[in-house]
């Protein structure tokens, strides 16, 4: 698949892997700079009337409309003001009137959350996600705001953002975007995150007020539709009509945008996963108790299905615009076998990673070939499944396809599917090792996990922390695994072990331009392909130097090195492709030979000589570049394995973000879109490249 059919991806910081914990506020320019970045041309009106766009987002073809009742007075003691508090005072009411005849299990409650703090919805991505303050929030339909009860997103199911001047309205078409504008925007599009990650929601809805004016704002995960503005004080039976379909879905969920193939875990469910787990020798965490949930997990090819529970989170990415990946450890309803299951949205002109993943399954076919690449189960396009079921036929692109390209008028290319697929065996994040050993032995075993998905033509491009996983010995699956393959090209087979030369597609065709996209994490991208703006042949070579980043990377943040907490925010700084090239290279050339793990020898000779690989690929210290290859870096860490003096329980240290500025650079961060589009803040920087996808996460990892 030709990569000028994909669509750019738009830049962002990194607010899940800050450089400092000041960095993650929400009036921190960089926090500020990342978002704004993400939802840059992502807001997108509405190209009909109020009614149309509630006909064309909340169908529900047996509900009818909500009964004739005379709501006229719902907010006429409303009067202009340049307070919020005065807005709030009247609209909550006002509120309450409108829906105080909706069926007693579908009706909604509304509360002045301004000086509520609502965490994000994942207590492990508390340091790192901050919470937020809605203006008023609403319950889930059929429930009440309990007198002390904390609140949670998972409680919520529409908020509301309060501006109290209607000029104070962002999309206003008589001018351009101003700063405050931006702040508005990007306060609605994080609460759309935290109410999608919250419910595992398909879309969402966010109502933003302006003095008497409003907009509903719906969310995908491809952008914004904003709806036409319209006067609730004058005709509040608009809000009306909205509140009454969006607690009368269809599909036999609660409120419009919940996913159907999702259901809450009952308490009988959790004694059941309690049970199971215990078997394995682990346990159920608050946190995968209170997010426990049973999902559907579909093949549209052979029809077949399966439900799953989740009982722990893996990983998530905090994005609202992008893949949104989550991964779940998750136990299978019949045998109540573990297993990963994997969430995503993909750009639906994209290869599907099921797609790679059969190939390898049908190139390793015998027991233990796949060690060290995971194994399908079941999964896939569940938009395609949707398709084939005629209970969606109303209205096929409201679920498991994003809408906004195709309203929008955007190229295809930035729409998204939902992708949801099993894998095995089951890994564990390779930055919560219980030795340093343990660690380099689960990048050995991924590196030879490399050689055999390149050895059966395909090539990886997005090594990361979030990709390259512990796998714990009761699995017998061997002791690593390189996985998620969704930026995975396909080349000519390489059983030699060299292929530098010969696997490279020549030419200017689609295998060619597929293999210049970027792609990759910034922290974990080769030098070469941060150099070239112009964009170069991603091959072997780069990904294998993105092991040795990964080991890096691991080494500053989680062993005693003796450098202190500086040296990992100068050499993987949250920023952009020209400060991460300079890093790199000063730390190739010179800044390496300072470290020296304490009584780790065997791992401080690992990095310097596998540095050394890297310099040679480099020309930094020859003339002509050495390419790696699988042989020499498997030599490498054979060798490195294989010599005494690795302690036996040196376990990761937790990594501790510095608090404030002066713990890292104060250069402004922002990361990077495609190769022929760099943000101003990049054009400030000499040398500067651009890259085609820039992710973030907790670990650093998978979007």
């Amino acid at each position: 698949m030709s990569s000028n059919s994909a669509s750019p991806r738009k830049p962002k910081g990194d607010p899940a892997n800050p450089g400092t914990r000041a960095q993650t506020a929400h009036n921190h320019h960089q926090h500020k700079i990342g978002w704004n970045s993400e939802i840059a041309d992502k807001f997108t009106l509405f190209p009909g009337t109020i009614h149309a766009f509630i006909e064309r987002f909340l169908q529900t073809p047996n509900a009818g409309d909500p009964p004739n009742r005379d709501v006229s007075q719902a907010f006429q003691g409303l009067v202009e003001t340049r307070q919020e508090e005065k807005i709030v005072e009247f609209l909550v009411p006002g509120l309450h009137e409108l829906t105080r005849d909706l069926p007693e299990d579908k009706r909604l409650k509304f509360k002045d959350t301004r000086s509520t703090m609502i965490q994000f919805p994942y207590a492990s991505y508390n340091k790192d996600v901050r919470g937020t303050k809605p203006d008023v929030s609403t319950t889930q339909p059929g429930e009440v705001f309990e007198d002390g009860m904390k609140l949670r997103w998972d409680g919520i199911s529409l908020v509301f953002e309060i501006k109290p001047r209607w000029d104070q309205d962002p999309l206003l078409p008589t001018r351009q975007l101003r700063e405050d504008d931006k702040d508005t925007l990007r306060q609605l599009a994080i609460d759309a995150r935290n109410l999608m990650a919250a419910h595992l929601s398909l879309f969402t809805f966010v109502v933003g007020i302006y003095g008497p004016t409003t907009r509903i704002y719906r969310f995908d995960r491809a952008g914004c539709i904003a709806s036409p503005l319209f006067n609730y004080r004058d005709e509040p039976e608009i809000f009306r009509a909205f509140f009454w379909r969006f607690v009368h879905p269809p599909h036999g969920v609660r409120f419009f945008g919940l996913d159907p193939t999702v259901k809450p875990a009952t308490a009988e469910d959790l004694e059941w996963a309690e049970e199971n787990l215990q078997k394995n020798g682990k346990v159920l965490s608050p946190e995968g108790r209170a997010t426990s949930r049973w999902l559907e997990v579909h093949c549209p090819e052979d029809g077949t299905y399966k439900r799953y529970l989740t009982v722990g989170l893996l990983f998530l990415n905090s994005h609202l615009f992008s893949r949104s990946t989550m991964v779940w450890i998750a136990l299978e309803e019949e045998s109540a076998d573990m297993y990963a299951l994997k969430d995503a949205w993909r750009q639906f002109i994209r290869t599907p990673e099921t797609v790679y993943l059969k190939h390898l399954k049908e190139k390793y076919p015998g027991p233990g070939e796949l060690d060290g690449l995971p194994e399908l189960i079941i999964g896939g396009d569940l938009s395609k499944w949707e398709a084939s079921q005629d209970v969606y036929a109303t209205s096929p692109f409201t679920y498991h396809r994003t809408m906004w390209a195709e309203i929008s008028g955007a190229d295809k290319a930035y729409e998204r599917c939902h992708m949801r697929l099993v894998v095995s065996p089951v890994g564990r994040p390779i930055f919560e090792f219980r030795s340093t050993k343990e660690m380099v032995t689960t990048i050995r075993n991924a590196v030879a996990g490399h050689r055999k998905a390149r050895r059966v033509g395909l090539l990886h491009r997005d090594v990361s922390s979030g990709n390259v996983l512990i796998v714990d010995e009761e699995q017998k699956k061997g002791p690593g695994l390189l996985c998620d393959f969704d930026y995975s090209s396909f080349q000519e087979p390489d059983t030699d072990g060299v292929a530098e030369v010969v696997t490279q597609p020549d030419g200017d065709g689609d295998e060619a331009t597929e293999l210049k996209e970027r792609t990759g994490t910034l922290y974990f991208m080769a030098i070469e392909i941060l150099e070239q703006p112009s964009g170069v042949l991603h091959t072997m070579a780069h990904d294998l130097e993105s092991f040795y980043w990964l080991l890096v990377w691991i080494t500053l943040r989680h062993t005693n090195h003796g450098q202190g907490p500086l040296i990992y925010s100068e050499i993987f700084p949250n920023s952009t492709d020209w400060w991460s090239h300079s890093a790199k290279s000063s730390w190739i050339r010179f800044r390496f030979r300072n470290v020296n793990i304490h009584g780790n020898n065997p791992l401080t000779w690992l990095i310097r000589e596998w540095n050394a690989l890297c310099a040679k690929q480099h020309s930094l210290r020859s003339e002509a570049p050495i390419p790696m290859t699988h042989d020499n870096v498997l030599q490498l860490l054979d060798e490195a394995l294989a010599k005494d003096g690795w302690p036996e329980d040196d376990e990761a240290i937790e990594f501790q973000i510095p608090e404030d500025e002066q713990a890292t650079t104060s250069h402004v961060t922002t990361t990077t879109t495609s190769q022929r589009k760099r943000s101003a803040a990049q054009r400030q920087e000499p040398r500067q490249s651009s890259s085609k996808r820039a992710r973030t996460s907790k670990s650093g990892g998978d979007s």
